[in-house]
C-alpha cells in the first residue's frame, strides 16, 4: 500500500498533528495534542508510522511523507492544530522554544513572544548568549513596535546584554540604537541617556563616542538628578582624558563638579575632586592637583568611604606620574591596592595595570613583568587594562632585544589602546614599536612611527607621554641627517616644558640639543649637553632613560657603571652599544660580515682591497656594500661610516 493510501485510510486530523510535529515526536505529546489511543495505533497498524530509538517516541516511515502532509492541510485548520499542539507542549513541559515556534505558527503572536522570551532567558542564564540572542530576536520579529512598548523595551536591553556578552557589537548596536529611538518618542530621558553611553561605549570611533557621551551628559544634566548627570558627564571627560583633550575635559568637567557639589553626596564630592586633580596634572599645575586630591582624601577619610579613599590614592599616583615622581607613583599605587581589597571593589586590578607601567619607567622590570602577567591572567579582563599590561610586556620585551615576543605584545597593544582611544598608553607603545624596528633595522619603518608620535602630539594637549618617544625619536633623526625633524622634536619638548617642568623633559631637551650640534660637528657641546641629559635622568629616577643617552655619549670608557645597570635589566641592545661590542647584533641589523666590511670601509679602503683582505670578490664586497647602504638608509660610504660611528658600531683608527 503507498504512502498516500495509508494516509487516506488512516483517521485525517491525527495524521495531520502527526505531521506538524516533524519526522519524531513524543507519542505522549501526539496524546496530549487529543489524539487517541485508537487513532496512533492506526497510525502504526498501517505503518505511516514506527517507533523511534528513543524511548515513547515515535517516526514516520517515510520521511518525505510529513512534508507532504502539512502542504495539503487548510491553513485554518493548521493555526488550529498548532495551537493544540502548543498547549500539550505546554503541557508536557517540552521546551520553551518548541512551544513558541507552535503559538507562533498558530499566529498567537503574544502567546508565542512570551515563550520565545522565556527560552531566550533560559540561554542567557546558561551562559549560551548566541543562542539567547536568536531566541530573543524572534520574539522581536513578531512584536509590534507601538504594542507594549516598555515590555519590547524591557526585551531590547536583554538582546543588548546578550549580543554584548557574545561580542556581537552590530546586534548590541541595533538594540541601543532601537532603545534611545524608542526614549526619545516617549520622553523616558534616563532611557535615552544610558542608551546613547552605551552606543558610545561600543562606537569603535573615539569620535563619534564622544558626541555621544556629550549628548547623553548634556541631557542627564537638563532633564535628570544630580547624581545620574555625575555618572553621565563623568563618562564624557573620562573618554577626554584617555584621548589627552585636556582643555575639552576641563569644559565637559563643568558639569560634573556641579552635579557632585549639588547632589550633597560625599562619595561624589571625593570622587569629583579626585577627577579635578587628574585633569590639573595633565595640563602641568601640579600644585592644585595635590590640593584637589588632598581635599577629595579628607572627605573619603571623615565619611569612612574606604572605595574613595582608593580612588584619591590612585589619584595621588596619577599626579605623580604627570610630575614625572614615579618612585612614588609606585608606592600610591600599592596603597590604593591594598585599599581597593580592603573594601572588596575588585578595583584593584585596575591599580595593578597601572602598577606594572609605573615599575617599567622606574626600571624594577621583575616586578613589572609579575604584575602585568598577573592582570593578563584575569578572566574577563577589560581591553583597557589588557592594553596597559600588553603594552608593558612588549616594551620591556622590546628593549630586551626579545624580537617575537616584542612584537607580538606590542602590536596587540597598539592594537586595543587605538580602540579604546587610550593615547597616553599609545605614545608610549609608538616609543617601543619604532625602537624594535630600529633594532631589526627597518630605519624607514621605525622614521614613519617617530613621525606619528609627533603627529599624535599635535593632536592632543600631551605634557607627559611623548617625552620618552621624543627622545629616541630625535637620536634617530640625527643618526639619518633628518635635521628638520630632529628641531620639530626639540620645538615640541620646549612646548611642553613652558606648561610643565619636569626633569625628564629637560634632560631629553638636553640630549636633544646635544644630537643637534653633533649635526653641526660641536662634539663639545655634545659632549656636555648629554652628560647633564644623563644627570637629569638619574635625578629623574628613569634608568631606560639614563642609558639611552649614555648609550649615545662617544666615550665608552666612562661607561662602566650604567653597563652595570643595563646588564641587571638585561637590555641587550643598549648593553652591546655601551661596551662598544662588534655590530653584527640586533642593534644594527647588520650581521657580523657587513660589520666587518664596514670596518674596513670606516679605514678608505676600497672594494678590491677589502675583498683581498677578506678573502671576497669584489663583486661581494659591492653586494654587501649595497645591503650595509639599504640598512642604514644612506647612500655614500662615508656617510654609512659616520652613522656608524654616531650610533657607537664602530671606532674611526
Amino acid at each position: 500500500m503507498s504512502s498516500c493510501a495509508k494516509a487516506d485510510a488512516s483517521s485525517s486530523p491525527a495524521l495531520e498533528k502527526a505531521a506538524l510535529l516533524g519526522r519524531e515526536f513524543s507519542l505522549a505529546w501526539l496524546r496530549a495534542a487529543g489524539v487517541s489511543d485508537p487513532e496512533v495505533a492506526v497510525l502504526f497498524d498501517q505503518v505511516i508510522l514506527i517507533p523511534a530509538a528513543q524511548h515513547a517516541s515515535a517516526r514516520f516511515a517515510d520521511p518525505s511523507l510529513p512534508r507532504k502532509i502539512v502542504r495539503t492541510i487548510p491553513w485554518s485548520r493548521a493555526r488550529d492544530h498548532h495551537l493544540v499542539l502548543a498547549e500539550a507542549a505546554k503541557q508536557q513541559r517540552l521546551a520553551a522554544e518548541v512551544v513558541a515556534e507552535h503559538f507562533e505558527a498558530a499566529h498567537r503572536f503574544d502567546l508565542a513572544r512570551a515563550q520565545w522570551m522565556k527560552a531566550g532567558e533560559t540561554s542567557c542564564h546558561a551562559g549560551d548568549y548566541k543562542k539567547a540572542l536568536r531566541l530573543i530576536s524572534r520574539a522581536l520579529a513578531i512584536w509590534p513596535w507601538d504594542e507594549a512598548a516598555d515590555d519590547r523595551a524591557r526585551v531590547l536591553r536583554e538582546m543588548a546584554r546578550c549580543a554584548t556578552n557574545a561580542r556581537l557589537t552590530d546586534e548590541a548596536r541595533k538594540a541601543w540604537e532601537e532603545l534611545a529611538d524608542h526614549a526619545r518618542d516617549t520622553g523616558k530621558h534616563d532611557l535615552r541617556a544610558d542608551a546613547l553611553h552605551q552606543l558610545a561605549i561600543l562606537s569603535a570611533d573615539p569620535v563619534r563616542a564622544g558626541e555621544l557621551l556629550a549628548e547623553a551628559s548634556k541631557l542627564a544634566t537638563r532633564e535628570l538628578g544630580p547624581e545620574e548627570a555625575f555618572r553621565h558627564g563623568l563618562a564624557h571627560v573620562d573618554l577626554l582624558v584617555n584621548r589627552v583633550r585636556v582643555a575639552a575635559a576641563k569644559l565637559a568637567f563643568v558639569a560634573v563638579e556641579e552635579a557632585a557639589l549639588k547632589s550633597k553626596n560625599p562619595a561624589l564630592q571625593s570622587e569629583m575632586l579626585g577627577w579635578k586633580a587628574l585633569i590639573a596634572a595633565m595640563a602641568g599645575e601640579a600644585g592644585d592637583a595635590t590640593r584637589f586630591v588632598e581635599e577629595g582624601m579628607q572627605i573619603a577619610i571623615t565619611h569612612q568611604l574606604p572605595e574613595q579613599v582608593a580612588f584619591a590614592y590612585k589619584r595621588r599616583a596619577n599626579i605623580a606620574d604627570y610630575a614625572g615622581q614615579y618612585s612614588l607613583e609606585k608606592h600610591s599605587h600599592n596603597v590604593a591596592i591594598r585599599y581597593c581589597r580592603e573594601s572588596q571593589t575588585g578595583e584593584e586590578i585596575v591599580c595593578m595595570g597601572c602598577l606594572s607601567y609605573a615599575c617599567f619607567r622606574t626600571g624594577d622590570w621583575k616586578e613589572a613583568l609579575d604584575t602585568a602577567r598577573e592582570v593578563l591572567g584575569q578572566p574577563d579582563l577589560h581591553p583597557g587594562l589588557r592594553a596597559i599590561a600588553g603594552g608593558v610586556r612588549g616594551m620591556i620585551a622590546a628593549f630586551r632585544g626579545e624580537k617575537a615576543s616584542a612584537f607580538r605584545h606590542l602590536d596587540e597593544a597598539i592594537r586595543l589602546q587605538r580602540a579604546e582611544g587610550m593615547v597616553g598608553m599609545e605614545f608610549l607603545t609608538l616609543w617601543a614599536l619604532a625602537y624594535w624596528h630600529d633594532c631589526q633595522g627597518e630605519g624607514a619603518k621605525a622614521c614613519a612611527i617617530y613621525d606619528e608620535i609627533r603627529t599624535l602630539w599635535r593632536e592632543s594637549d600631551d605634557l607627559h607621554d611623548s617625552i620618552p618617544g621624543l627622545l629616541f625619536a630625535g637620536a634617530h633623526y640625527a643618526d639619518h641627517g633628518r635635521a628638520v625633524q630632529l628641531a620639530d622634536c626639540i620645538d615640541i619638548i620646549g612646548e611642553i616644558l613652558r606648561k610643565n617642568d619636569l626633569p625628564e623633559a629637560r634632560a631629553t631637551l638636553l640630549a636633544l640639543g646635544a644630537e643637534q650640534a653633533r649635526l653641526e660637528g660641536d662634539h663639545e657641546a655634545c659632549d656636555k649637553a648629554l652628560r647633564e641629559a644623563a644627570a637629569l635622568q638619574i635625578k629623574a629616577g628613569l634608568p631606560l632613560e639614563q642609558l639611552w643617552i649614555e648609550s649615545r655619549h662617544p666615550r665608552a670608557e666612562d661607561h662602566k657603571g650604567v653597563i652595570a645597570l643595563a646588564t641587571k635589566l638585561g637590555t641587550k641592545p643598549l648593553l652591546a652599544r655601551l661596551k662598544g661590542e662588534d655590530c653584527g647584533d640586533s642593534a644594527s641589523g647588520l650581521t657580523p660580515r657587513q660589520c666587518e666590511v664596514l670596518s674596513f670601509l670606516a679605514t678608505g679602503l676600497t672594494s678590491k682591497e677589502i675583498g683581498d683582505r677578506m678573502g671576497l670578490s669584489t663583486r661581494t664586497v659591492e653586494m654587501h656594500v649595497s645591503r650595509i647602504f639599504e640598512r642604514l638608509n644612506c647612500r655614500t660610504r662615508p656617510e654609512a661610516v659616520a652613522l656608524a660611528q654616531a650610533r657607537g658600531w664602530i671606532k674611526l683608527p
